[in-house]
């Protein structure tokens, strides 16, 4: 569905600031269709439930993506960058189609799958030489599992 379809009741020239970043932020009253017919100096009446839902919804988004920023740094440090940003973009897009559903919570969890697909095998010079064969013996290969690794595995 494209952008126009789903904000019909939006001017062209506020969806183009949107989708270009440069929305104002004293210009967000405007996409309230109700606000446009109505002073701009209006205040809003918020319901205490659904500010405290919002505030709860700000805080697990705010703990969960300093999570990931952990995760992340933990990744970059033993893997190479092109792996990194493969995982890191993956990752982000899946989050932001759960976050378009209302679901903030898988930013803080590792993906298995993604690492499998885009991290094994990815290690840095430095680390790889570190690593030992028991250590991912020990461990399920993602990357094998879904075809993607040849056999038998270089890793073990």
């Amino acid at each position: 569905m494209s952008i126009d379809h789903m904000f019909y009741n939006v001017e062209p020239a506020l969806r183009l600031a949107i989708v270009k970043h440069e929305i104002k932020p004293e210009h967000i009253w405007k996409l309230d269709s109700q606000a446009k017919e109505q002073a701009k100096t209006k205040s809003y009446e918020i319901e205490e439930n659904a500010q405290s839902s919002g505030v709860q919804s700000a805080v697990q988004v705010i703990f969960a993506t300093g999570e990931y920023m952990r995760k992340l740094e933990n990744i970059t440090y033993k893997h190479d960058w092109d792996a990194t940003l493969r995982y890191h973009f993956e990752f982000h897009s899946i989050r932001l189609a759960e976050m378009r559903m209302g679901d903030y919570s898988g930013w803080a969890v590792f993906n298995c799958n993604l690492g499998g697909q885009y991290l094994d095998g990815h290690l840095k010079p430095s680390t790889a030489a570190k690593s030992t064969s028991t250590s991912c013996n020990s461990q399920t290969c993602f990357a094998f599992q879904s075809g993607k690794c040849a056999s038998p595995c270089a890793q073990g």
